[in-house]
């Protein structure tokens, strides 16, 4: 019988992150062997609470359960993400993935480790030369940093709006004046929580492309694994 890869995906969160494995597992099939983590798996209430925003720290927004999330702060969910890249290699994945586009650049690996946030970056810079771009992240606190972020590894023009990926398209209503106003040239969801559904509705809406980063994680993986 022929192995099958075994692939690593790792969340900032509690696993399984199902929303996202099912649409993997509609294009990859029964090819791979997917292995979840997330970092905040085993953890107490008062443990998570811990994990909280502190100080000029990065806030990320992630999913606890179906139904709920938490913010964390960077810096300190950062060896917690590291811990279980190490685990899911252990176990013997070929290829890890990190379902955040937060800063993760220091995340070491024996193999191939996957960034949504230098992919979506790359492509965005092969895409858009010169010109606007609109980043779209969780939550207000994010808009600034985002903006610097994006501006410095990009040089393009950068303007931020926020929209929470846990709600239905429809209620990104409220950002659609300032995309409008601002005419971006690009569209980026800054986020692994952006589904299908948001991208398709922004793009139906503005007219803009949009680049979602699961949809990108899930492209670059079919190149790895040559599907």
């Amino acid at each position: 019988m022929e192995t099958k890869l075994k692939i690593g995906l790792v969340s900032i969160g509690r696993s399984p992150r199902e929303d996202i494995v099912q649409e993997m597992r509609a294009v990859l099939g029964d090819r791979v062997d997917i292995i979840q983590r997330g970092a905040l798996d085993g953890l107490s209430s008062a443990e998570i609470d811990m994990l909280r925003v502190e100080g000029n720290d990065v806030p990320l927004i992630t999913r606890i359960d179906d139904t709920s999330t938490v913010v964390v702060g960077r810096s300190k969910i950062l060896p917690l993400v590291q811990n279980h890249v190490d685990a899911i290699e252990q176990q013997g994945a070929e290829i890890t993935a990190i379902l955040c586009t937060g800063d993760f650049s220091e995340i070491t690996a024996r193999k191939i480790c996957l960034l949504p946030s230098q992919i979506l970056f790359n492509t965005a810079s092969s895409i858009l030369r010169s010109g606007k771009l609109c980043v779209i992240v969780p939550m207000e606190e994010q808009r600034q940093i985002a903006e610097m972020r994006w501006q410095n590894l990009t040089g393009l023009a950068v303007f931020s709006v926020s929209a929470s990926p846990y709600k239905e398209p429809a209620e990104m209503n409220t950002i659609l004046h300032r995309i409008n106003k601002e005419n971006p040239d690009l569209i980026i969801l800054d986020c692994m929580g952006y589904t299908i559904k948001h991208k398709e509705y922004l793009h139906a809406i503005t007219g803009k492309p949009v680049l979602l980063p699961r949809s990108l994680l899930l492209q670059v993986i079919k190149e790895l694994l040559c599907v």
